[in-house]
């Protein structure tokens, strides 16, 4: 196949312009523009529902090498709006992939630019803040693009649970069953060969709920490994359907957009909260849950998107994977009732808390690390623990 570069240009809506090239067929597109620093981990990015219609920088300066697999993927398809990369790999290379980097994006249509410095523009972004951008490889008209630029809404006040078509329940088997079915990349690879033997399913000592506002494959896959039987549930799923599932916990899932913006969402929530379940919220259903105690969310200045973020407590540190945009204002918390019981060292926001009374608990980064460390992963064991002390006593502190 001959590969065709093409001229790009990006635009930000401080007039900031950035050129370079990419090998896509025409688009012109805009999002909120953000950066990840991880050397690992493009696949898991951008299949990741958190980045739902941004436009991501990866400063890590090799990106493609090892193509695409089966498996890595944190969603049914592609997430983001666009890549931004300095050196895009065209000869992909691993005893994993299924398919390389550039037949994967060019048959899911996703743009991606390359050609520039992309630390130094994650620099911009991190002293100018988070900012909308217009990437185009076929219009360089300067007015056009930043008539495009002022049609695209902020992402503060922004509800994009609601894009993400979230439309139906479904169990999870960690057989990858849902995965294939479901992203259409897998009838593009010959993968007749790749489905798994079907298992007897075991996971039936806990039920769980996870209510989907653009939840992660590796969130429910950690749940089967601790022997968990995983139901996903729609964002807009009625408190009667959760109590009809009588489940032993339910775990608020991460998700895209500002949490504020999420009032059915909210309102749900602080259901659920009635029926004394053991709960967990993750990155957004941290924020979900801490707004429905009476918190508040700010918009952050550039977020958090890395493997590497430092958090913990006194003398204890894990190593952290986080992407979210927004946090929860500790001022506005209520103490009386909310535990602070992690905080990020790079910045001191906070990373996690527990209620001091009900076993409730949420965190404000990704315990499945994927990408990243798994300092972490006893999170889902920890939960585990707390459902089954609770149907044991019926009580249960998780300050701890």
């Amino acid at each position: 196949m001959k590969l065709e570069k093409k001229r790009s240009i990006l635009l930000l809506e401080d007039g900031a312009i950035f050129k370079g090239w990419s090998y896509n067929q025409n688009f012109t597109c805009s999002g909120e523009v953000v950066f990840n620093t991880g050397m690992t981990g493009y696949q898991e990015i951008i299949t990741d529902p958190s980045y739902y219609g941004q436009i991501t920088i990866l400063t890590y300066p090799e990106i493609g090498n090892t193509g695409f697999n089966i498996e890595d993927n944190e969603s049914n398809g592609i997430k983001s709006c666009a890549l931004i990369v300095k050196n895009f790999c065209l000869f992909s290379s691993n005893w994993r992939m299924s398919i390389s980097m550039l037949d994967y994006i060019n048959h899911v249509k996703l743009p991606v630019i390359f050609g520039f410095d992309t630390r130094s523009l994650a620099k911009y972004i991190r002293s100018k803040g988070a900012m909308n951008g217009c990437i185009s490889n076929e219009e360089f008209n300067l007015s056009c693009l930043a008539n495009k630029l002022k049609e695209k809404p902020k992402m503060k006040g922004l509800n994009l649970i609601q894009y993400l078509n979230n439309t139906r329940n479904y169990k999870w088997n960690n057989l990858g069953e849902t995965l294939l079915n479901n992203h259409k990349i897998y009838y593009y690879i010959e993968h007749k060969n790749l489905i798994r033997e079907k298992k007897k399913n075991k996971y039936n000592s806990t039920k769980l709920c996870v209510i989907d506002l653009g939840t992660k494959f590796n969130i429910l896959r950690n749940f089967n490994e601790e022997d968990c039987f995983v139901k996903v549930l729609k964002n807009n799923v009625k408190i009667k359907d959760i109590e009809q599932e009588n489940p032993d916990g339910i775990i608020l899932s991460n998700g895209p957009g500002d949490p504020f913006a999420l009032n059915d969402e909210i309102e749900l929530v602080k259901d659920i909260i009635k029926i004394n379940k053991p709960i967990l919220g993750i990155c957004m259903g941290h924020q979900l849950l801490n707004i429905a105690f009476g918190g508040k969310t700010f918009k952050m200045k550039f977020g958090h998107r890395a493997i590497n973020h430092p958090c913990g407590i006194y003398m204890k540190v894990n190593i952290t994977s986080q992407n979210h945009g927004f946090s929860v204002d500790q001022i506005s918390m209520d103490k009386n009732i909310i535990h602070i019981n992690n905080w990020n060292f790079n910045d001191n926001t906070i990373a996690g808390v527990s209620h001091k009374i009900l076993p409730i608990f949420s965190i404000q980064y990704h315990p499945e690390g994927a990408p990243g460390p798994h300092d972490t992963n006893d999170i889902f064991i920890k939960f585990v623990n707390i459902i089954q002390s609770y149907k044991n006593n019926n009580s249960i502190n998780t300050n701890s």
